[in-house]
């Protein structure tokens, strides 16, 4: 239905969200400026999966640093 794609920077990680295959995926350093306002995509696709599959939800993380 919908996949998530956010290309990282040099401070937020890549975040890929594939709705068929149930997968979210966070790679990269996460530290951004507001964490609220980048996160808030993320959270958002979370919850529609989770109120509209029945599917598990699979996260992989490869963070390389992580302060938020």
């Amino acid at each position: 239905m919908k996949t998530l794609s956010i290309l990282g920077s040099q401070s937020t990680p890549t975040v890929t969200g594939d709705w068929e295959q149930g997968r979210l995926i966070m790679q990269g350093d996460s530290y951004p400026e507001n964490s609220f306002e980048f996160f808030t995509t993320v959270i958002s696709w979370i919850e529609d999966f989770l109120t509209q599959k029945t599917e598990p939800l699979t996260l992989e993380l490869g963070l390389i640093y992580m302060n938020t």
